[in-house]
């Protein structure tokens, strides 16, 4: 996992139809706040461990990292799958 580690707050989370070795997929609407206080929007899907669900819900904060590509940033989420 690559990438400028960043928190963000989870505003909805949505199983999708898909799964990967018994992790569920799930799309993520997340704010991420930057180093510097700045924050941006961003969609992630991704799987999550069965265990860890708990600690994937609305209004959590969890830890990503993101990637800034000119004005596009990819983000990926610390504990989850990244595809």
């Amino acid at each position: 996992m690559e990438g400028i580690p960043a928190k963000a707050v989870i505003h909805e989370i949505v199983q999708t139809s898909s799964s990967m070795d018994k992790r569920p997929g799930v799309r993520l609407d997340l704010t991420v706040t930057q180093g510097d206080g700045r924050t941006f929007s961003s969609t992630v899907e991704t799987y999550i461990p069965v265990t860890l669900i708990p600690q994937f819900q609305k209004g959590n904060v969890i830890n990503v990292r993101y990637i800034a590509d000119g004005n596009e940033r990819k983000v990926e989420v610390e504990d989850a799958y990244v595809p």
